[in-house]
């Protein structure tokens, strides 16, 4: 009932008596009521909504007020729906924080009903989403005044401070803040290239037919990994250093092999070789050149036979 007393000395009725009066703002007030709708603003071939990202997109607010009552758009607000992620549209001023956003609401004529009367303000931008959400949420609050409500410079840094001390001086005339009223709406935001590629992932052992049919048949499963340029550059460094070290020690292993083998070279001839024609018939004979590997000294001696026979 604070609404209907403030709104008793707006001049309409007057001939009516106090309770036809009161009996009449109470019928008034309750058929006041506000709404917002998110339409696309070309029909396409899909539900009314659902909309497609960078699409122009309408965001309409309704109002159906009693004569005399004033409002504007303040404090808009679009959120993934579960309070992880908002962007602030309008501030309290009903300022747009960004143009590219969303621009301020147009107004468009009143027209009147009975005593009411009913406004629509329109404002365009471009659909967009937050990240792993299919749904864009947007509130918004109706400031609602006495009257018109004051208009704003957008362009004043400190219209804010100015607009609270006007309604502070403004109180029981016209353009005092009487009430703000919240509404809000959600839109379904498709983005098809990324929801073909999410799809396509989810779908569970494709059989050949389809995995040929599907417009994205090279993307691989879930098992893709992304790395970066620097982190690639130094992946093949490390790369490149091990392959080095590899060399390096196949090099080493092939000298040492090497001078390991040296020290057999003492055998000049077989231990056991065919003599020469004479003496052939008296079978083979027993290489007892002197080498140091048997410990024999290189100097020879009269006890010690060069050659010796096997019968």
């Amino acid at each position: 009932m604070r609404r209907v007393g403030r709104l008793m000395d707006e001049g309409w009725s007057k001939d009516l008596s106090q309770s036809q009066l009161e009996e009449e703002l109470r019928e008034a007030m309750s058929a006041s009521r506000a709404w917002m709708e998110i339409t696309p603003e070309n029909n396409a071939q899909r539900p009314e909504d659902t909309v497609e990202v960078g699409e122009t997109v309408l965001l309409t607010v309704k109002s159906t007020l009693p004569s005399g009552i004033g409002w504007r758009i303040v404090d808009c607000t679009a959120h993934d729906g579960l309070g992880d992620s908002s962007q602030k549209l309008l501030d309290d001023r009903g300022c747009p924080v960004d143009e590219a956003l969303l621009p301020v609401p147009k107004f468009g004529p009143l027209r009147p009903i009975a005593s009411m009367r009913h406004q629509e303000a329109v404002a365009r931008f471009a659909a967009f989403k937050f990240p792993d959400r299919d749904r864009l949420h947007l509130r918004c609050r109706l400031q609602i005044c006495r009257g018109a409500c004051a208009k704003v410079d957008c362009d004043s840094s400190n219209e804010t401070e100015r607009d609270n001390r006007i309604g502070r001086a403004n109180s029981g005339k016209s353009g005092e803040v009487l009430d703000r009223l919240e509404v809000y709406n959600s839109v379904e935001v498709i983005a098809p290239d990324i929801d073909d590629v999410r799809s396509f992932r989810q779908k569970p052992d494709p059989s050949a037919a389809e995995f040929d049919a599907y417009p994205f048949p090279k993307i691989p499963g879930d098992r893709t990994f992304c790395m970066s340029i620097d982190k690639m550059a130094i992946a093949f460094c490390i790369l490149g250093v091990v392959f080095l070290l590899a060399v390096l020690v196949a090099v080493c292993s092939l000298l040492n092999s090497r001078r390991s083998n040296s020290g057999l070279q003492y055998y000049t001839r077989s231990l056991f070789s065919n003599s020469s024609s004479a003496g052939s018939a008296f079978g083979s004979k027993l290489l007892s050149q002197d080498s140091p590997m048997f410990g024999q000294s290189s100097t020879p001696t009269s006890n010690r036979m060069q050659y010796g026979r096997i019968l």
